[in-house]
């Protein structure tokens, strides 16, 4: 064996100090304190960009109770205090302390305090959210968030998040004054979490004074800021079908530009008005008044007597009896009982739905007193007043959302939420007749244009472009509440013809909900249709009660518009299942009428619908034992070595509380500290499988796993003999090390620490011990990897992965190895070090700076001392040379005289 050794080469430098200098420095500092619900808190921030941090920095309170670090170590100090008197005590009774470099051997310390004056509770104030209320539940998906706070903060941050995953998350920063906020996008279902935090930068009742180190001299480039924060929080749950941002589709305008009452639908599922009514002298008639265009329409009630409308026709019922958008523009000065009414009786109509049998009604906008209603039926009966009158001079914009999962209802008045609140979730399907310009008796007297209804809720956003854009409509898109009741929410869902489906609990096969077609007359048919990507196996629950089973009525399955399947008369629930091939697949289910008799409940319904794509999976799982130059870790690598499905995105995989994570191109881990937190992540729950994880046919499995009969005698460490930590070898060395016997490989790599080849890599035996590169070692820092592996692993099982619905993957396969490695750092030199030659010696500041040409490889240290004699050297910084030229900059201490010295290794 060869025996290597270091040679070391000296330079010295003598340098007197002449005068006092200023210590030179880039630091900031954030004082920030935090009010919530009944507690007051700090938190510290530091940054230093000059002097680079060697150990870290540290800024401490008197007591030290507030701290930070920054650098390698960046922890601070939390917990919070019941009252603001101890924080500001904390704050002020003392002097601050600033560590440059703790702990090392050229740590400095500043001293500075803090002053503040008019700071008290009351200028924290209180954050009050006043909707959601923490917790409550039933949430659409596209929530106006309102709450209150201080009214002297400039700015308030705001972030909601929900609370299973933190994938779905939104946050904004607005102006200090507002009160509401929305989300630009819908929340995902389940728990969510809405923090409004109120923020106050740069406040002037807190100061700092400029640090001083022992000897009196200032910190030069410090600056310092202090911030208030008020917060507070809001826990909630979204209901799946929430509103806005699911599914909706226009099936009625109105916009009287034909010149006639008897309006044209101009959304082009001919709904028109085919008639119009009277009473008591009232009337309806086209008008030159309009919001957009030339016309609109015009209704007089005969001075309260009586009244004049219009019938749009009966099939619309079946939208406004789930959950449905009414829009339109009205203009009035006409009042109508008072502002509390219940909105039935003496109260004018906008839109109504109210007469026929049963209390399951619904009058989307009336007009109690001054203000619009929204007046709902079921069980509670509800009414939802608006907080503004409409009853004013000019053209008002008002739009009413109902979402059926939830029973939210919401008023929107000129594009803005104006009121919200819950109504029943029953179908409200009792009326036989739907009226625009009366309701129950009472007839409305003004102008309406533009009037729009859409099946499913529009969200915030589009209610604001339909009064920002008279005339103009909201694409279709499809729909949540058809998808959740068929039991297919990620499918998207759509539904025409000359009426809409529509989800229902009256008529289900999973005792929960159901799609059922849309009413309709003879000669007319409704359907319901989504896409799905093949290959994979279609399922599905349909029923149908009609004429007879010789097919006069019937519900039709066809995929990719050729016939599947139809089933006809009383035919009751009967499942199907059918194979796709590869490709996009239209599957629409129609419910057709011919033109003579009817029979039964003249319908069809669908539930149950699954469709489970062909998925092949293989996963190989490593458990790894890793020794470094920083320490020793344990760690789980989880990779998808095989998907089938083609990426739309990325197919990853992730261990139960995220630490081990993995996808087709790679892994990842945290390092933990024994091989026995290892096997508790394995086993610590669900494990989660995503097939496109973020697209719109993403798909979700889990599985759990379990680990039996390892143990850390089976992860034997590797050690590396040669070279050692640090140490400096010839370009023309061999490595060696002991490792774990009995594992089925080895793999030795030989590199540069900062990138690129150097030696070579290799496959070897795994009882091989001692390995020489077959090509020199490049001059510089290296570094070295020995890597073990023994596989297949027996000693562990992963559960069948299975989607919400327990349908498992088409194949699943899953491996696991056991991997130990090392690897250390070397420099690689060639022949000994010499003495490197200081060029260019001169103060520079508070400091000197000097020159050096640098020795490729070697590993370079600046020390100091205070004299020659007995003197104790004190490093200041160490690199690594390249060869080139490198010039430094050091700071000085106060002594008379300092002496430096360079050590080339």
């Amino acid at each position: 064996m060869k025996r290597h050794f270091c040679h070391f080469g000296f330079a010295f430098l003598l340098f007197t100090v002449l005068f006092a200098s200023r210590a030179v420095a880039n630091v900031h500092f954030t004082l920030s304190l935090w009010h919530g619900y009944d507690f007051f808190y700090p938190n510290a921030s530091l940054i230093v960009t000059n002097p680079a941090p060697v150990t870290y920095h540290r800024i401490e309170s008197p007591s030290g109770w507030i701290w930070r670090n920054a650098g390698s170590d960046n922890n601070g100090s939390s917990g919070p205090l019941a009252d603001l008197e101890t924080l500001l005590e904390e704050c002020t009774n003392g002097v601050w302390k600033l560590y440059l470099n703790k702990d090392d051997a050229s740590e400095t310390v500043y001293y500075f305090s803090v002053s503040v004056s008019g700071v008290g509770t009351g200028e924290f104030g209180d954050v009050s959210i006043l909707y959601p209320e923490d917790g409550s539940s039933g949430l659409a998906a596209e929530p106006t968030f309102h709450f209150t706070g201080p009214d002297h903060s400039p700015w308030i941050d705001l972030y909601v998040a929900d609370q299973a995953h933190g994938l779905t998350w939104y946050s904004a920063t607005i102006p200090g004054s507002s009160t509401n906020w929305a989300p630009s996008g819908p929340l995902a279902p389940g728990e969510n979490l809405l923090s409004v935090i109120h923020r106050y930068n740069g406040h002037p009742g807190i100061s700092m004074t400029v640090p001083t180190n022992s000897a009196g001299e200032p910190l030069s480039g410090w600056s310092s800021s202090a911030t208030l924060y008020t917060y507070g929080y809001s826990s909630f749950n979204v209901k799946s079908g929430g509103s806005g941002g699911g599914g909706h589709r226009l099936l009625a305008h109105y916009s009287f530009e034909d010149g006639s009452i008897f309006a044209t639908d101009v959304s082009g599922n001919e709904n028109h008005v085919g008639s119009v009514s009277s009473t008591g002298g009232g009337t309806r008639y086209p008008t030159n008044e309009p919001a957009i265009g030339d016309f609109s329409a015009y209704f007089d009630n005969n001075g309260g007597a009586g009244g004049g409308w219009l019938n749009p026709p009966t099939k619309l019922l079946a939208t406004l009896a789930g959950s449905f958008t009414v829009s339109l523009w009205v203009q009035t000065t006409e009042v109508y009982g008072e502002d509390d009414d219940w909105g039935l009786f003496g109260n004018a109509g906008l839109v109504s739905a109210f007469t026929g049998p049963g209390d399951n009604w619904v009058v989307p906008m009336a007009i109690t007193g001054s203000k619009l209603a929204f007046v709902t039926g079921g069980f509670p009966e509800h009414t939802l007043h608006s907080s503004v009158s409409i009853t004013n001079e000019g053209l008002v914009h008002v739009a009413v959302t109902r979402d059926r999962l939830t029973g939210e209802k919401r008023i929107y008045i000129n594009g803005v939420l104006d009121a919200e609140g819950m109504g029943s979730t029953e179908l409200l399907d009792s009326a036989d007749g739907l009226e625009i310009g009366y309701n129950n008796g009472t007839g409305f007297k003004g102008v309406m244009d533009d009037i729009q209804i859409y099946s499913g809720v529009l969200s915030p956003a589009e209610i604001a472009f339909l009064y920002a854009n008279p005339g103009s409509t909201v694409p279709d898109a499809g729909g949540s509440e058809l998808g959740e009741a068929v039991d297919a929410p990620e499918l998207m869902w759509t539904t025409g013809g000359d009426a809409d489906w529509f989800a229902q609990t009256g008529e289900t096969h999973d005792g929960a909900d159901a799609a059922q077609s849309g009413p309709i007359d003879r000669d007319q048919s409704t359907w319901i249709e989504t896409t799905v990507q093949g290959p994979g196996t279609l399922s599905f629950w349909w029923n149908v009660s009609s004429e007879d089973d010789e097919g006069f009525d019937f519900v039709e399955f066809t995929i990719d518009e050729t016939f599947e399947a139809m089933i006809s008369g009383e035919w009751g629930w009967d499942y199907y299942e059918v194979y796709l091939e590869p490709g996009t697949h239209t599957l629409r289910w129609t419910y057709w009428k011919d033109s003579e008799f009817a029979s039964g409940a003249d319908a069809a319904w669908l539930d149950e619908v699954r469709f489970v794509p062909d998925i092949e999976v293989s996963l190989r799982f490593s458990i790894e034992r890793s020794r470094t130059p920083d320490g020793e870790f344990f760690l789980g690598f989880p990779l998808l070595e095989y998907v089938s499905v083609e990426a739309v995105t990325s197919h990853e995989i992730e261990s139960p509380n995220g630490l081990f994570q993995g996808s087709t191109d790679g892994s990842s881990s945290i390092n933990l500290a024994s091989l026995q937190e290892v096997l508790d992540e394995v086993e610590a729950g669900v494990w989660r499988l995503y097939i496109n994880r973020g697209s719109a046919s993403e798909r979700i499995y889990t599985f759990t796993a379990s680990v039996t009969g390892i143990e850390e005698s089976d992860l034997p460490p590797v050690e590396i003999l040669s070279p050692q930590l640090g140490s400096t070898v010839p370009p023309e060395t061999g490595f060696s090390w002991t490792g774990p016997s009995g594992y089925t490989s080895l793999f030795v790599n030989s590199f540069l620490s900062a990138g690129g080849a150097s030696g070579g890599m290799t496959n070897l035996q795994p009882d091989v011990m001692e390995w020489t590169p077959p090509n020199p070692l490049v001059e510089g820092t290296n570094g070295l990897l020995v890597s073990y592996r023994f596989e297949p692993f027996g000693g562990a099982e992963f559960t069948d992965p299975v989607d919400p619905f327990s349908n498992p993957l088409t194949s699943w396969n899953y491996s696991i190895d056991l991997a130990s490695r090392a690897t250390t750092r070397f420099i690689v030199g060639s022949g000994p070090a010499v003495p490197v030659t200081i060029l260019n010696p001169a103060r520079a500041g508070a400091g000197i700076s000097f020159s050096l040409m640098t020795e490729s490889g070697r590993s370079h240290t600046v020390q100091s001392a205070t004299n020659l004699s007995g003197a104790v050297w004190t490093d200041v910084t160490n690199f690594v040379g390249d060869g080139g030229l490198i010039q430094l900059q050091l700071p000085i201490g106060p002594e008379p005289q300092r002496f430096f010295r360079v050590r080339s290794q």
